[in-house]
């Protein structure tokens, strides 16, 4: 576990060799490690090695078909690869494996809205803030979408909000 989380600070600051090395030491001693083939994945993705970057989000997911957050991270991968279709159906799926996980939310409602596709980005942003009101990531989210497209107005209970001692993290 210490790896992994060693792994993943290093992705943060974008030491993405590293990271895949502390990946391959986990892989090396236990290859069915999840989290360890999706800091694989997401360290090759990072050195813009994307077929292989699928590979370990595809092999993530073969290993548990009912964990959602490997979903959000194929969406992330093959939106990076240009491929939508194959970004929104991962994204959408791990919304359905995950209906409370605000992150795989927030995920689909940014893909939406890189795509310009604002209303359900909108839609999206507006059900993740109403299934959880004190997440920091929503109302910043909902704020920042609602200014970006020139409604001020609607912004202003989302800063609220993540300005009031009752948000939470």
């Amino acid at each position: 576990e210490l790896q992994l989380k060693a792994g993943n600070l290093l992705m943060v600051v974008g030491r993405f060799t590293d990271a895949l090395s502390r990946a391959d030491a986990v892989l090396d001693k236990h290859d069915n490690h999840i989290a360890a083939h999706i800091l694989r994945g997401n360290a090759l993705g990072g050195l813009n090695n994307l077929d292989d970057a699928l590979d370990e989000m595809e092999e993530a997911i073969r290993l548990d078909r009912s964990r959602g957050a490997s979903y959000t991270q194929l969406g992330l991968v093959e939106f990076a690869r240009g491929k939508q279709a194959e970004a929104e159906a991962a994204f959408i799926r791990a919304t359905e494996l995950a209906p409370s996980d605000t992150g795989a939310r927030l995920a689909l409602a940014n893909f939406y809205w890189a795509s310009n596709r604002l209303a359900d980005a909108g839609r999206i942003l507006l059900a993740a803030v109403q299934a959880e009101p004190a997440h920091h990531g929503a109302n910043r989210a909902m704020a920042v979408f609602s200014l970006a497209n020139g409604r001020a107005a609607e912004a202003e209970p989302y800063l609220k909000r993540l300005a009031s001692d009752s948000a939470q993290p």
